[in-house]
């Protein structure tokens, strides 16, 4: 059975790394940011080359709530988490 992981701060420098690592690892992932063009053409490329299951979550993280909707979201569809790595910011 796949391991999950949720990475903050995504799209770009260190968060992108990481996920590139968890993605070469055979982990599915929940990609949470601000970017969501950059993070959907990473869904892609991951699913493609990977066949990871990989979930986007448009969030900007410093604002009020944001935190609780992304949990809300991930518990809504269902994913359990496995692995979180807090990038954003």
């Amino acid at each position: 059975m796949r391991k999950t992981v949720l990475i903050t701060g995504a799209a770009s420098g260190i968060g992108r790394a990481l996920a590139d690592i968890f993605a070469a690892e055979d982990y599915d992932m929940v990609l949470v940011g601000r970017d969501l063009e950059e993070m959907n053409a990473m869904k892609a490329a991951y699913e493609r080359r990977f066949a990871n299951s990989v979930s986007v979550i448009q969030k900007n993280l410093s604002k009020d709530d944001a935190a609780q909707e992304v949990y809300d979201e991930v518990k809504d569809k269902g994913i359990a988490i496995d692995v979180l790595i807090n990038n954003a910011g």
